[in-house]
């Protein structure tokens, strides 16, 4: 017979691990066609901003889905909105290996960016419902930390697949991923269930209009709106830095394209190491605002390091590579303050609703900073995201309730 404690930590990596497969699976999806690009764009006769409309469709409607998606999740559950995220994921891009229009790729990437909506809401759900409080930074922490994963991967993978079996056979490769997650969470259903043990309200008590009322209420609640700026805010930092951090650090301090591309590389592999870091931070400390607003803090002065021709380059990378390490550490204790400000039953909605912050931030940070840049002033763009990242701090102590307390508390 099994020891509790030990029955417990199998429990807690198998849980982890179905949660991490899945949002790895996420991001490597954010991933799949612009490696494909020259491909699509010999197959249709397509120029590159046609291309840009299917990629800017998946993002547009994985934005909008974030909180129906939430709304269902508290409703029917983690586990269940999980598998047709999945499914809607797998589907679309098996369809596309079978296109004959690029019309048809650019709906079917809405379909997949609309499934890609799932993750945030069901994983911190299945998450808040599953896992001790005392693991709960590091869980969050690794969730974190296998999305960085997918995007790692995806680039060199697709472009393996089209070159072995060419751009239709990449996409149904894709899709067949996705396909057998969602075989996963079928098999391993039990691991990803809400109910045994769940801090969270009974779905199946709270009337649909009742249920309603009390997510639009959270919505408006100030803690959300501040949370929805902060990842916002976060997301148009990393969305400008990764679109115009390698032209901008040429044009300032003469970096080659390939010295600029590995200083960003070292950016987002920093990232990865600090919300590993983070995680166990979290587990260490209640104080979750002092630690968000305190490493977002430092992100930005080693950011705005990196503006002035003066600096070295070594010095240039080195900065930029602590600032993503103090970008990661954040990660873990702001989902943590989200989940701490959301009452019960209500964990799908509230991250739904904040993560929508993601894609608007990464929408509008690269227009805005593309415009600086267009007046060439590669400079003044760097002092821009590093004042807009300031900016973060006070969203994170205007953001706490009173009564702030973890779920269940």
């Amino acid at each position: 017979m099994r020891s509790p404690a030990v029955a417990t930590l199998i429990e807690r990596t198998k849980l982890v691990t179905l949660i991490g497969a899945g949002h790895l699976y996420s991001h490597f999806c954010n991933l799949v066609l612009p490696p494909l690009f020259l491909a699509l764009r010999a197959e249709f006769e397509v120029n590159f901003v046609t291309l840009g409309i299917a990629v800017a469709a998946a993002n547009v409607a994985s934005g909008i889905s974030q909180i129906p998606f939430g709304v269902m999740v508290d409703r029917v559950g983690g586990r269940v909105t999980l598998l047709i995220g999945l499914l809607m994921i797998g589907a679309g891009f098996i369809l596309m290996g079978f296109a004959d229009a690029f019309w048809q790729i650019i709906a079917l990437s809405a379909v997949v960016g609309a499934g890609n909506g799932v993750f945030h809401p069901a994983d911190y759900s299945i998450l808040s419902a599953r896992v001790d409080e005392r693991f709960m930074g590091r869980a969050v922490s690794i969730h974190g930390f296998t999305g960085y994963a997918g995007w790692f991967v995806a680039p060199g993978t697709m472009l393996a697949l089209d070159a072995w079996f060419g751009w239709r056979g990449a996409l149904a490769a894709a899709g067949a991923a996705g396909l057998v997650i969602a075989a996963f969470v079928v098999w391993q259903g039990a691991s990803l269930t809400e109910d045994t043990g769940s801090r969270q309200a009974p779905r199946d008590r709270l009337a649909f209009a009742e249920s309603l009322r009390r997510s639009l209420a959270l919505v408006r609640s100030r803690p959300m709106l501040m949370m929805f700026a902060f990842y916002f805010i976060t997301s148009f930092t990393t969305a400008a830095l990764m679109s115009f951090a390698i032209v901008a650090f040429g044009e300032i301090h003469g970096a080659s394209l390939e010295d600029g591309g590995k200083i960003l590389t070292a950016f987002f592999g920093a990232m990865a190491i600090g919300v590993l870091l983070g995680g166990v931070i979290a587990d260490r400390t209640d104080r979750h605002g002092l630690v968000t607003a305190t490493a977002i803090c430092g992100c930005a002065a080693t950011i705005l390091l990196t503006a002035f021709s003066a600096v070295p380059l070594v010095v240039v990378a080195i900065s930029i590579a602590l600032g993503g390490m103090l970008y990661g550490i954040t990660t873990p204790s702001r989902d943590l303050l989200v989940r701490a400000a959301t009452p019960p039953g209500l964990i799908g909605i509230a991250f739904g609703f904040t993560s929508t912050g993601l894609g608007v931030g990464g929408a509008i940070g690269p227009v805005v900073c593309g415009w600086v840049m267009d007046a060439g002033r590669p400079d003044w763009m760097i002092i821009l995201i590093a004042a807009v990242t300031v900016i973060a701090v006070f969203t994170v102590f205007m953001g706490r309730p009173g009564d702030q307390r973890r779920d269940g508390a």
